[in-house]
């Protein structure tokens, strides 16, 4: 897999947060970094029992909702080793859900030019109709 690049560093994260909520960098700082412990903590304290279950979920509001989602113990084979069986533990395993309104975001631009489009379509058509 080919390694990403970075659009936004941790630094650009914490200046543009800083900037729009007018805290300031320190304090942003300080959240961002507590954040993913407060995360795991509460999910680690709502661990879900059964298979396919999920935990409950720390909402994001406008972003989405973390949660884990339990897997239970697993039996493979392994076909790189002479076909002999492993098992894989049972485990739980994070679980992003995004939000309608953070999708419709991510999507604005596209739908925008997707209505536009049509528009233009339309009034060609309805051009063409009348001559």
């Amino acid at each position: 897999m080919a390694k990403k690049d970075i659009i936004l560093g941790k630094d650009e994260l914490i200046g543009n947060i800083a900037e729009q909520s007018g805290e300031t960098k320190a304090s942003v700082g300080k959240v961002i970094a507590a954040y993913p412990q407060v995360v795991v903590e509460a999910l680690i304290a709502n661990r879900p029992k059964n298979d396919g279950e999920i935990s409950g979920v720390v909402p994001m509001p406008g972003f989405g909702t973390i949660a884990t989602k339990h897997v239970a113990e697993q039996t493979r084979k392994n076909n790189l080793a002479g076909g002999g069986e492993y098992t894989i533990p049972e485990h739980d395993v994070p679980a992003m859900k995004f939000s309608k309104g953070f999708k419709a975001a991510l999507n604005a631009d596209i739908l925008n030019q997707a209505a536009k489009a049509k528009q233009s379509d339309d009034a060609a058509a309805k051009k063409a109709k009348a001559v």
